[in-house]
C-alpha cells in the first residue's frame, strides 16, 4: 500500500516543485548551527534561515544540533532556490560554504565526492562542527567548484548572460539541451529515483481508500490538503544530480527566467515575463532585499541628476547663507517660511502633482 510507504531523510536528498504557488520542497539531513526555523507568510512548512545577527566565525561554544526532515514536514523554500543558492553559494572557504549553502541543505554534497561520511550526530559546539567536517571540505572543494562553474556556464549560456550573445534569440531550453548535448551534463541524470505522486498518499490518511470518490478528492484539493500542482518528487544520494534536476526544472519553465541582480550580482529567478533587475535574496529573516535597496539607489540617482530638483537645492543653499549672514530677523523669518512652502512644493513634484515647469517657475520667482 502507498500508505506504507515511507520517505525520510535517510534514504538521501528528495526535491520536488509547485509552479502554481511558485513553492519547492525538501526532505534531508541537518546539523542546526547558526540556523532557526521560521513559518514565512503563506507558508505551510518551515523555512530555514540563518540566525539574525549570526557570526561569520565558528567559534562558540554552542551546540548544534541534529535534525531532518520527511514527507509529512519538509523544509519549503521560495520555487528555484535550490539552484540558485548553490550557483550562489561561496565555496571559497568552509565558513562562508555552510553560510551560503550547507545550512540550508545538508553536507551530503561532501559525501558525493568523498565517500561516505559517519552518521549525523550533535556536536558539542560550533568549533567542533568546524572541525569536524573542514578538513573534508577542503579536500573535496575542487570537485565541488567545477561542478558550480558547470552549472554557472550552462544559465550563462542559456539565459544570454554574462554578455553572451550568440543565438540570442533562442529560446532558453534550446540553448540549455545544445549545452547539455555539448557537456555532457546527462550524466547528472544517471542516480536519480522518481516518485509519481506517491506524495498523495500522505495527504489521504482520512478518506478511506474503498470509499474514496472523485467529490472527496475535489474537496481536499479545494482546501490544498490534495496539491495536484506539485511536481514528482525527484530523490538521490548525488546533490549534483538533483541540481540538474532543477536547472532542468526551471528551464522548461516558460514563465519564469534566471537574471543576474545588478544590485549585489547574484543569480536569481524572475517571476515575471520582462527579467526583474533586483533580487529578493536573503539569508537570514531580517536581511534587506535588493529589490528596495536597487529601488533607493534608482530613486536617489534620479533625484540628484533632475533639473529641478538641482534648481531646488541650489536655491534652498543660496537662501540659506544670506539668511545667516543677515542681521535682520524678518530675513530668517522669511527664509523660514520659504523653506516650509519649498518642502511642500518638493513634495507635490515627487509625488506627481506639480509639473516641472511649475516647480521651475515658482524657484525662479
Amino acid at each position: 500500500m502507498l500508505k506504507d510507504f515511507k520517505i525520510n531523510s535517510q534514504d538521501g536528498f528528495f526535491i520536488w516543485f509547485d509552479r502554481k504557488y511558485k513553492k519547492e520542497y525538501y526532505v534531508t539531513q541537518l546539523e542546526m548551527c547558526k540556523t532557526r526555523f521560521i513559518k514565512e507568510k503563506n507558508s505551510k512548512y518551515n523555512s530555514i534561515k540563518l540566525e539574525e545577527g549570526y557570526s561569520k566565525e565558528f567559534n562558540s561554544n554552542k551546540p548544534v544540533y541534529y535534525s531532518s526532515s520527511d514527507i509529512l514536514s519538509p523544509f519549503e523554500e521560495n520555487y528555484g532556490m535550490f539552484l540558485i543558492n548553490f550557483l550562489n553559494a561561496d565555496f571559497s572557504n568552509f565558513a562562508t560554504a555552510y553560510l551560503t549553502f550547507f545550512s540550508f541543505y545538508g553536507i551530503r554534497l561532501l559525501e558525493e565526492y568523498s565517500g561516505k561520511l559517519p552518521s549525523s550526530r550533535s556536536f558539542k559546539s560550533e568549533l567542533e562542527y568546524k572541525e569536524f567536517y573542514e578538513e573534508i571540505f577542503y579536500k573535496v572543494r575542487m570537485n565541488i567548484k567545477r561542478l558550480q562553474n558547470t552549472i554557472r556556464r550552462s544559465v550563462n549560456y542559456s539565459y544570454n548572460l554574462k554578455g553572451i550573445t550568440e543565438y540570442k534569440n533562442s529560446s532558453a531550453i534550446s540553448k540549455f539541451i545544445t549545452y547539455s548535448i555539448k557537456n555532457n551534463l546527462f550524466k547528472y541524470s544517471e542516480n536519480i529515483n522518481i516518485y509519481y505522486n506517491v506524495n498523495y498518499a500522505y495527504n489521504i490518511n482520512e478518506i478511506s481508500i474503498r470509499k474514496v470518490n472523485p467529490n472527496d478528492v475535489t474537496h481536499k484539493i479545494e482546501n490544498k490538503t490534495i496539491n495536484p500542482t506539485e511536481s514528482n518528487i525527484f530523490n538521490s544520494n548525488y546533490i549534483s544530480n538533483l541540481i540538474y534536476v532543477c536547472l532542468n526544472e526551471i528551464v522548461t519553465n516558460t514563465k519564469v527566467s534566471i537574471g543576474i541582480c545588478k544590485n549585489c550580482g547574484k543569480y536569481f529567478i524572475s517571476y515575471q515575463k520582462k527579467p526583474e533587475k533586483y533580487c529578493k535574496i536573503t539569508y537570514s529573516e531580517n536581511d534587506e532585499i535588493c529589490k528596495n535597496i536597487g529601488i533607493q539607489i534608482a530613486y536617489k540617482k534620479k533625484q540628484k541628476d533632475n533639473p529641478c530638483l538641482i534648481l531646488y537645492r541650489k536655491t534652498y543653499q543660496k537662501k540659506l547663507m544670506y539668511a545667516k549672514r543677515s542681521g535682520n530677523e524678518k530675513v530668517k523669518e522669511s527664509f523660514k517660511e520659504w523653506k516650509l512652502q519649498a518642502k511642500q512644493k518638493v513634495k507635490d513634484f515627487n509625488n506627481g502633482i506639480l509639473k516641472d515647469d511649475d516647480l521651475i517657475d515658482w524657484l525662479k520667482q
